[in-house]
């Protein structure tokens, strides 16, 4: 099957949901169709269908039959438990209340059994799914579509009011692909106009009478139009189709839940998860602005006050108890949104805590001892090489260039800045033998409290030097990457799909991979290259027998 483009499925779109417009007595036009017993071409879920083929997609079938339910004991306790039980008032008191944004604008009133974020990290089994009576009425439903109970991870009635719609929309998320959605109708009416298809101009109206069961696609465009004088009730439930099925939680009545757009958290949860998650520690120059962005595009990662936060190294507090260096770290984040969703992970970039491990790791052990570590590398001859560029770039602001620290090098030659960085290392002592910790020590008393950028241009490429006291110090908690493994689309997802695995993110298709601040630059000196190799030679053999990382030149 050919994809013509990707629509992010995991897009944040916090923008509020506008009410549909009138319904469209047009739409009664379209030709009715039944759902096929046992279609031959039932379109895959793993893309939304407006992003294949459109006349590849055209063929597929949507829907699919099941069967016939007797719906009439359902509908019967409906009625006896009258209109006012599907408001949100009684729903919040028997029930639990669970914020449905586009429902709600729409019209639609819900009473849920069971709901999962949309990662399928957890689902929470609300009151109404213990309920013996309903449990009694829902069991002939999932015997029909051949769901075990255990399996499923959304259900809900839907009532849609006379004279409202449900726009064309498709559903999204990784809960989509990973299950089968079932529709079937408890009360209905010839003028309630079911309409799906690959797009909205091209939706197929499907015959849909009470007691139909039948499976949808919902990763293709659908939409409800009633026309008719009565309410519209549907049961809706997905069924995980594939995969160990996730913990269940189970809810008390009233019992208050907190939700993002892609999560869902008990509201008891509250600051049991602890924060910031994750730190990326350097190396500058090697796409650390990149990696933070790739992290911050998941739905799930909240992103803090400043990027860099510098806090363990020039901004940590001389005074004070930890627990309150702690507090004071934590007000650099989204706080009262992390600790309401523990589902977020949020984290900082700060590059120089690479290079300045000698103070930094003893920090990071007292505040946050099982913080994921992220490192990024880049070969440290390219590496110099962009530091020099970046340093000396005459745009920007005062402030900017001042970080950068291009008052210290002005309009010095890179080759200059070269032989006084080589003299730098053969004065300090540093060898390819000398020992990690040593180095880290002697280049903490050198570089002190530099607030800027612009020092160290050969030394922050020592890469075995800096990082071996952090395997050290928290072994199974760092991850090492190479950015130019990055370098294309496909390159950068592979090498998310683990990073964000390492920081626990569930798995997710990065969306977009373009790095971020990148700036031209031209070919430098052969000479100062030719000698920057070999200067860097030995010490990337040791790199690369501690992990496996090498630039093949």
């Amino acid at each position: 099957m050919r994809r013509v483009r990707f629509t992010d499925p995991y897009a944040r779109d916090d923008a509020p949901v506008r009410p549909p417009g009138p319904p469209s007595p047009a739409l009664l036009d379209l030709p009715v169709v039944d759902p096929p017993c046992d279609p031959p071409a039932f379109a895959p879920k793993d893309i939304p269908a407006r992003d294949l083929d459109p006349d590849e997609a055209e063929a597929l079938d949507w829907v699919r039959w099941i069967g016939e339910v007797d719906v009439a004991p359902i509908a019967a306790h409906l009625r006896a438990l009258g209109p006012g039980w599907w408001s949100a008032e009684t729903q919040g008191r028997i029930n639990v209340r669970l914020e449905r944004p586009a429902h709600d604008a729409w019209g639609v009133r819900s009473a849920l059994f069971v709901f999962s974020d949309d990662f399928l990290e957890r689902v929470l089994e609300l009151p109404l799914w213990t309920d013996p009576t309903w449990r009694r009425l829902l069991a002939p439903v999932f015997a029909a579509a051949g769901a075990r109970p255990e399996r499923v991870v959304r259900c809900l009635l839907a009532r849609l009011a006379p004279n409202h719609r449900i726009p064309a929309h498709h559903d999204s998320g990784p809960w989509v692909e990973r299950t089968r959605r079932f529709h079937l109708a408890i009360r209905t009416d010839e003028r309630v106009v079911f309409g799906v298809g690959v797009r909205s101009s091209r939706m197929r109206r499907v015959r849909f009478a009470e007691g139909a069961l039948i499976e949808l696609n919902n990763a293709a465009t659908h939409a409800v139009d009633n026309l008719s004088d009565v309410d519209r009730v549907h049961l809706i439930f997905d069924v995980l189709d594939r995969g160990a099925p996730p913990p269940r939680l189970r809810c008390e009545p009233g019992e208050p839940v907190v939700q993002t757009r892609r999560s869902v958290d008990r509201a008891r949860d509250a600051g049991r998860r602890p924060w910031p998650s994750w730190i990326i520690l350097g190396a500058q120059k090697c796409g650390t602005t990149s990696l933070f962005n790739y992290l911050h595009q998941h739905p799930l990662s909240c992103r803090g006050r400043l990027r860099e936060t510098h806090f363990f190294d020039w901004r940590w507090p001389r005074a004070g108890s930890d627990a309150e260096r702690l507090e004071r770290y934590r007000a650099l984040f989204d706080a009262e949104r992390l600790h309401r969703h523990p589902s977020l992970l949020t984290g900082e970039s700060t590059p120089s805590y690479l290079l300045l491990g000698h103070r930094v790791i003893p920090r990071i052990r007292r505040l946050r001892p099982d913080a994921r570590l992220i490192i990024a590398l880049r070969d440290p001859v390219e590496r110099a090489w962009s530091q020099y560029r970046m340093t000396v770039d005459p745009e920007g602001t005062d402030r900017q260039r001042a970080l950068r620290g291009a008052a210290g090098w002005g309009q010095r030659s890179f080759a200059e800045l070269v032989d006084e960085a080589a003299q730098e290392l053969e004065a300090a002592g540093v060898t390819p033998r000398t020992p990690p910790a040593a180095f880290l020590a002697l280049w903490d008393a050198r570089v002190g409290d530099i607030h800027h950028g612009g020092h160290s241009l050969l030394a922050r490429g020592l890469y075995a030097l800096q990082l071996q006291p952090w395997l050290a110090a928290f072994p199974g908690q760092v991850h090492v990457v190479r950015i130019e493994d990055f370098a294309t689309p496909e390159g950068a997802r592979r090498q998310m799909e683990a990073l964000y695995a390492h920081v626990g993110l569930p798995p997710i298709r990065l969306p977009d991979p373009t790095p971020r601040n990148t700036r031209p630059s031209p070919p430098m000196p052969p000479e100062v290259e030719a000698r920057l190799q070999d200067l860097y030679a030995p010490y990337n053999q040791r790199l690369e027998a501690m992990t496996g990382i090498s630039w093949v030149r």
